[in-house]
């Protein structure tokens, strides 16, 4: 009977066992479903970001090749960049770069901590600020110009022309800083409310302004340029006020900065004026070198920055903003949190890499033709086109190290750690200036050397600190092995790209032949590049397979 008994009790352990492992698998199973819905959630607010930036630089592109048609690559040119660039290099900073980053983490904080209308009285309050910094930098920059020009662009002074007309833009536009104010507000605003698509489109309206002024007004055509600026800024604000307004959001402005989360916010502004500070250093060192160049060279390099910019825009930063919204969910105090926070930097940084991979090497092995259909037409000449090509091909691996730093800059920022991006970005500076002096011989070819060599010296130290902060096991070695995937696929899409395009003939232009060459390689190079990389079973790839076709059951 013992026996009989004992038997009878395993049977019902064993059955209460089996029911348990199946209960667990089951949870195990409707949490891998959850996770990889959110993950596909991800990838679609990323998609829907990346698609309204894509518009945007895609007008730009169109607004640059008009630009050139016009002026060249001329000294006209070099005029309008030299001039614009410190202006533009705020802007990014204030819509794309840090200060957006650090800020928004505090903004959503301040969102949930706060109640309603301490909520708005702050946001009123952080407008006051955001006017008298921008009325005070206008105001500033009117005054000093000319001593920063003297500076700044050294080798233009040797020509009176150059120079004067430098000031000229500068002054003329000098309504761009205190325009940029309410931008600034609102765009942060709206990132609060995850709402990017709009902040991601309004540089087209930039852009077109710029392509009107340029063919209406019978003046300098860098003096066009300028004004289409200001209208630009001037269109985007009345598209945004409408929309701030919908959230019901005052913009009154209030001057009361003696309230708690203006002083906590305050706390901010130190390192992101540290970070603005070490940017425009780096600007300056660089633009001082490349004034001395022979006359085109920076309007070169611009052009092929252009580029790298659109793609790392489309792809990088529209990224990023995501995983910047998704990390500020996790405090980061906490074990749980901190592998949270480290498999959405994985995630981020992995679907980056596979979408910039290749990428990078059909811009290293075709600058050449592209840059031809874009820019090979009106006052430019082909011995622009080759220079630009040469920028495009040095540049064009920055796409990589661009956005491995980037994503990691936004770990430190949910971490309220805002030292070690500033560290990094000032020993990235200072391997790019010590690159621009040391090769200022080789012209542009030095400028692109230059920035190559900052960017990887910035993603390896990001990779450093960020895995010495969290002291977690980053899953490099997993990411190692995509990354080696991507680029055994690369590798072949490169070669298929490079044996169809030395069909084309570049030095004719942008016919249609070449036009249909171009297009065909690149479609075809990615088609290739998708399928290797499913033979490969890469993780990225076959999670897109799976996405796709998930939405495409779900008719989303």
């Amino acid at each position: 009977m013992y026996l009989k008994s004992k038997k009878q009790n395993i049977k019902k352990t064993i059955h209460l066992d089996i029911q348990f492992k199946e209960k667990i698998e089951i949870v195990l199973q409707e949490n891998e479903e959850s996770i990889i819905e959110d993950q596909i959630d991800f990838l679609a607010d990323a998609f829907k970001v990346s698609l309204a930036t894509f518009f945007s630089r895609f007008i730009g592109l169109l607004r640059d090749s008009m630009v050139m048609n016009k002026l060249g690559n001329s000294a006209g040119l070099d005029i309008f960049n030299a001039g614009l660039s410190f202006q533009g290099n705020i802007k990014t900073q204030l819509l794309e770069g840090n200060i957006c980053s650090m800020l928004l983490p505090n903004f959503l904080k301040s969102r949930l901590s706060l109640g309603e209308d301490p909520y708005y009285l702050f946001l009123r309050a952080f407008l006051g600020v955001c006017i008298i910094i921008t009325i005070g930098m206008s105001i500033l920059f009117f005054i000093l110009a000319c001593f920063y020009y003297v500076i700044y662009l050294p080798g233009f002074k040797l020509n009176t022309d150059y120079y004067v007309d430098t000031l000229e833009i500068s002054n003329l536009i000098f309504l761009y800083f205190v325009l940029l104010g309410p931008i600034f507000y609102i765009t942060t605003v709206l990132n609060t409310y995850n709402s990017f698509v709009i902040s991601a489109f309004l540089p087209t309206f930039t852009s077109l302004a710029i392509i009107i002024s340029l063919s209406i007004f019978n003046i300098k055509p860098y003096f066009s340029l300028s004004i289409g600026h200001i209208l630009g800024l001037f269109l985007q604000i009345l598209i945004l006020i409408p929309t701030i307004l919908n959230k019901n959001i005052s913009l009154k402005p209030s001057f009361l900065f003696n309230i708690e989360p203006i002083k906590k916010l305050s706390n901010t502004f130190g390192p992101a004026l540290w970070g603005t500070i070490i940017a425009q250093t780096s600007f300056l060192f660089t633009r001082n070198a490349a004034s001395y160049f022979e006359s085109g060279s920076l309007s070169c390099f611009y052009a092929a920055d252009r580029l790298i910019q659109m793609f790392s825009g489309i792809i990088t930063n529209s990224i990023s903003l995501i995983t910047l919204s998704q990390l500020c969910m996790f405090s980061g105090n906490d074990p749980m949190s901190q592998r949270s926070i480290i498999a959405t930097w994985h995630f981020s940084l992995s679907f980056s890499l596979f979408f910039l991979i290749p990428i990078s090497s059909i811009l290293f092995i075709s600058g050449l033709p592209i840059i031809s259909v874009i820019y090979f037409h009106g006052n430019c000449c082909w011995f622009d086109i080759k220079a630009m090509a040469i920028s495009l091909n040095l540049l064009s691996f920055t796409l990589i190290t661009y956005a491995i730093t980037k994503i990691s800059t936004q770990v430190f920022f949910v971490l309220n750690d805002f030292s070690t991006p500033n560290k990094i970005m000032f020993y990235g500076c200072l391997s790019q200036v010590f690159c621009i002096y040391t090769l200022s011989k080789l012209d542009i070819s030095g400028l692109g050397v230059a920035y190559l060599v900052s960017n990887i010296i910035q993603s390896y130290l990001s990779i450093y600190h960020l895995k010495e902060h969290l002291c977690e096991d980053l899953q490099l070695k997993k990411l190692l092995s995509s990354f080696k995937k991507s680029c055994i696929a690369s590798l072949c899409t490169m070669i298929i790209v490079h044996k169809i395009t030395s069909i084309g003939m570049w030095d004719l232009g942008p016919t249609p032949f070449n036009i249909i060459i171009l297009l065909f390689a690149l479609f075809l190079g990615f088609i290739v590049y998708f399928i290797i990389t499913i033979l490969l079973k890469s993780e990225e790839a076959t999670f897109l397979l799976k996405a796709f076709k998930t939405k495409t059951k779900t008719k989303f």
